[in-house]
């Protein structure tokens, strides 16, 4: 595996002090104006990791760093996207971009401008990697990731994936058909720059299981302003403040009010990778859209949206004393899926078990156990190996509902 030099610094969040050219830069508040003077001054020198952590104060990101996490307080966002320009140095860029896209500002279309600006693509893949995340959490990973595309540069194409939502009477590809259609593998409606590595957390994203429509017709429920506090309980149970930049319900588009929950799956190659986030365990990679070619996508059900959820939501337990966030995609994720839709769908009969899923309510009871029996009889776990193994004696046969559970056969 590819050894790399790591050339990055972990900032202490308080009481620090940085001496910079005579400037003494804390955690503290700094106006536009100060931030603007910063980086024109310090915009065109090479990347170090004092120069980092001045980056790191002057965006403030040592202050009430839960609250940017999650997007409530977006004005370091805003500034760094008006003042980035005059981050001339394109290993420097990397450097100090990729802690603004890891705290919260992903879903921004002005990144793409910004990736595109000053030959800041023209630095070597490995280098942008490395410059992008912080080591000092990812270390790991980085020397993974790197090693796993080195093995896949040139022609062969890399398989990725993204979870998204359709608006009802628009079209996924550009020109609808797929048949006699050039432009066919361009996306249009939920294109964006996110993708995944892994199946799971792409299947995952778009919580296919919470669309308004499964309200309507699990629970009679249609009045949006009741769907909304329900989705904003549910996002508070996990401890997420429910706002965006533009304070609003966190990705307000994603509650799904006249959507469809899609999974797309897509062919790049290695050049058309911008770079990589290591935040949480999303094992994302940042592709220009333009250059993911979508080989088909379907919508998610109830079902697999349940299914996709929870395997996500396990995998904190199975993996908890792993330190890569890179496991899913070298997970059996297909016969998995299958796995849990087959619990999913035992959901079906059971009325309580739904209301459960949509309320945020705690799901047990003796049939969600059995459910649950069913799934960790037919898997093993190799903690060491990061691996989940399908038992194939087990996994055609499984259980079918009908009303009750049918004893297992095979």
């Amino acid at each position: 595996m590819t050894k790399t030099k790591i050339n990055s610094v972990h900032p202490e969040l308080k009481d620090t002090k940085l001496n910079l050219e005579g400037e003494i830069y804390t955690a503290t508040s700094y106006s536009s104006s100060q931030v603007e003077k910063f980086y024109k001054r310090y915009g065109g020198y090479d990347f170090s990791p004092r120069l980092f952590l001045g980056f790191y104060f002057i965006n403030e990101l040592t202050i009430n760093y839960t609250e940017k996490i999650w997007r409530i307080d977006d004005t370091y966002i805003d500034r760094f996207f008006r003042y980035e320009k005059h981050l001339t140095n394109p290993e420097l860029f990397w450097g100090v971009s990729g802690s603004i896209w890891k705290i919260g500002g992903q879903n921004d279309e002005r990144w793409l401008d910004a990736f595109a600006r000053d030959n800041r693509l023209d630095v070597k893949f490995n280098r942008r990697v490395e410059l992008w995340c912080d080591p000092y959490e990812n270390a790991e990973d980085l020397a993974y990731v790197q090693d796993y595309f080195q093995k896949r540069g040139g022609k062969s194409d890399i398989t990725i994936y993204r979870g998204f939502q359709i608006k009802h009477g628009k079209a996924v590809r550009r020109g609808v058909k797929k048949v006699d259609n050039e432009n066919a593998y361009f996306q249009d409606e939920g294109s964006g720059f996110s993708y995944s590595l892994s199946k799971t957390i792409a299947g995952a994203f778009p919580s296919a299981h919470l669309n308004p429509y499964h309200y309507s017709q699990f629970l009679g429920i249609t009045d949006k302003k009741k769907i909304r506090q329900l989705r904003t309980h549910l996002y508070d149970s996990l401890g997420k403040p429910n706002r965006n930049t533009a304070g609003q319900l966190i990705q307000e588009e994603m509650i799904g009010f006249g959507t469809y929950s899609a999974l797309g799956i897509y062919k790049i190659k290695k050049k058309d990778i911008i770079n990589l986030g290591f935040k949480s365990n999303e094992e994302e990679v940042i592709v220009d859209p333009h250059g993911a070619k979508l080989e088909k996508y379907q919508f998610l059900t109830f079902a697999d949206g349940c299914a996709f959820s929870m395997m996500q939501s396990l995998s904190d337990l199975w993996f908890e004393n792993i330190p890569s966030k890179f496991y899913w995609h070298r997970q059996p994720e297909d016969k998995l899926f299958k796995l849990f839709k087959k619990l999913s769908k035992g959901y079906y009969d059971q009325p309580e078990l739904i209301k459960r899923v949509l309320t945020g309510s705690t799901i047990e009871g003796k049939r969600f156990q059995d459910l649950m029996n069913m799934v960790e009889d037919n898997i093993v776990l190799d903690p060491k190996r990061a691996l989940i193994e399908v038992e194939p004696s087990k996994v055609d046969f499984m259980y079918e509902y009908t009303g009750k559970m049918r004893t297992r056969t095979g």
